[in-house]
């Protein structure tokens, strides 16, 4: 009996998602598996809950955007009228009011991602300046400038006061 219950706690401190990720990372890297990272992780995320040792997480609020976020992009997706994509925007919007202690891992995803829509909707409220410097630099870059239009009205909003 007490054998058994020094198994448990081992498998507890030693077996976390991370090191089971790891584990099978290594082993999979040997079979040379094109899958490895997402049979890593399926399997990590399984085996954890099979034998409950998965541990407490914090639940970040930043992962309640970036879901929020993908839900809004995809609801949008294919939406081609302007208005009827507020009530989906205002939803964004809604929470960034509702987290303003989140500014700045927000600021990230907006900048990288660059839905210029949705950027267009909540800057004449929010005016950052992060999200300015990223418009200018997608000015700058000298790549594609398909959107060039769409980003001076962005830079617009910032010359408004």
């Amino acid at each position: 009996m007490r054998r058994q219950g020094r198994s448990r706690a081992f498998a507890a401190n030693h077996f976390s998602k991370k090191g089971i990720s790891d584990f099978i990372l290594r082993f999979s890297n040997l079979l040379n598996f094109d899958f490895h990272i997402r049979l890593a992780h399926l399997l990590a995320n399984r085996f954890a809950d099979t034998l409950k040792i998965r541990k407490y997480e914090k639940h970040s609020m930043f992962d309640d955007f970036s879901k929020l976020y993908e839900e809004v992009c995809a609801a949008t997706k294919c939406l081609h009228d302007w208005k009827a994509c507020h009530p989906h925007y205002q939803r964004v919007l809604d929470y960034i009011h509702a987290h303003p202690g989140e500014r700045s891992q927000i600021a990230k995803i907006l900048s990288r991602s660059f839905n210029i829509c949705l950027l267009q909707f909540l800057m004449p409220t929010l005016r950052w300046p992060e999200i300015r410097i990223a418009a200018e630099e997608r000015m700058k870059d000298g790549g594609n400038h398909f959107h060039d239009g769409d980003l001076k009205e962005l830079l617009e909003i910032y010359a408004e006061k």
